[in-house]
Parts: structure tokens; C-alpha cells; sequence
């Protein structure tokens, strides 16, 4: 269970700064 809520918050963090650095981009 830990492990998945870890995985969740890693791929929304990868998400997250993919998004944001296409915005700046």
C-alpha cells in the first residue's frame, strides 16, 4: 500500500513537472 501511494506521487511529480516545463518551454 505504501509502495503504491509512493509510486502515485512519484508519476504525478513526473507528470506535474513535464507539464510545467513544456509550459515554459
Amino acid at each position: 500500500m505504501i509502495k503504491f501511494l509512493l509510486g502515485v506521487i512519484v508519476v504525478l511529480a513526473l507528470i506535474g513537472g513535464a507539464i510545467k516545463f513544456q509550459s515554459d518551454g
